[in-house]
């Protein structure tokens, strides 16, 4: 288990847990997400080393914490190691489960991470968040007609749920598999998306809808304006659409990227997705 470095405020709690302003402060600190992440991980480190407690399931909550501590600092070994301590201590705890998914999912263990989620929904079935997770880890593993099914739910159980809407619309519009495309159903999910003022990852989803609901035009202003917005979306449409046989590599003209966009969605490809599947 990794030991961090400490931050000096810490230091002389670590040497003893002798009272309770010092475990009060240290259960403050351990839970305090507003604080560094290394005073977190120190906290919560001191409350595990020094045995602070009696129950293995407070013995979770630290490790759980520090796991999302480590998580945040980029240490997604670590995270690991600590979620799995605190599941081993608390096979019940649905935070756990959801953060262990999250970093499985980064760790590029999609698998994993669709078990985590699925118990995860099974602990709180009422919850959208696993079902959205879950949906796109299965994206990842592309099982993309179940990440529908999960997605669906979740807007049934919330239906101004943010994320679930926007990850539908991308998969509706961009799915290798071109038979569960469904640009309309698309649509009445980005219907609050506001060109003008959207951030560039929301245009990218309304350019690829309205792609897929049939409205090339628009879709061709929307990528005009994430390449107005956006310094770094030329290469990168160029980079894929190269890559996909739409743009020569010694096109320079001024219409060569356009032509290039609108050769792609007329196809039906969608820039930054995979390819339709034959």
């Amino acid at each position: 288990m990794r030991i961090p470095a400490l931050s000096t405020i810490f230091v002389l709690a670590l040497t003893s847990l002798g009272n309770a302003q010092d475990f009060e402060a240290l259960e403050l600190q351990c839970a305090n997400e507003t604080m560094s992440t290394e005073d977190r991980i120190a906290a919560c480190t001191a409350l595990i080393d020094q045995a602070a407690y009696t129950d293995l399931e407070d013995y979770a909550v630290a490790h759980y914490r520090r796991g999302l501590a480590y998580q945040e600092n980029g240490d997604l070994e670590g995270a690991s190691e600590d979620l799995d301590i605190a599941l081993d201590y608390d096979r019940y705890n649905y935070l756990a489960y959801v953060a262990r998914g999250d970093v499985l999912l980064r760790l590029g263990d999609a698998y994993r991470a669709i078990a985590d989620f699925t118990v995860a929904a099974g602990l709180e079935p009422l919850e959208p968040d696993p079902y959205v997770k879950r949906a796109i880890a299965l994206q990842a593993h592309r099982e993309y007609a179940q990440a529908v099914d999960d997605l669906r739910f979740a807007i049934q159980l919330d239906e101004q749920h943010r994320r679930a809407r926007r990850v539908l619309a991308w998969l509706l519009s961009t799915s290798p598999q071109v038979g569960l495309r469904n640009g309309a159903e698309a649509i009445n999910l980005t219907s609050e998306i506001d060109q003008d003022s959207a951030a560039v990852p929301d245009l990218m989803i309304l350019a690829a809808v309205l792609a897929e609901a049939g409205d090339i035009p628009s879709s061709m202003e929307v990528y005009t304006a994430i390449l107005e917005r956006d310094a770094g979306a030329r290469s990168r449409f160029e980079r894929y659409l190269s890559t996909a046989g739409y743009l020569s590599s010694d096109a320079s003209s001024e219409t060569a990227l356009p032509d290039a966009i609108r050769s792609c969605l007329e196809a039906g490809c969608r820039i930054g997705a995979p390819r339709p599947e034959e």
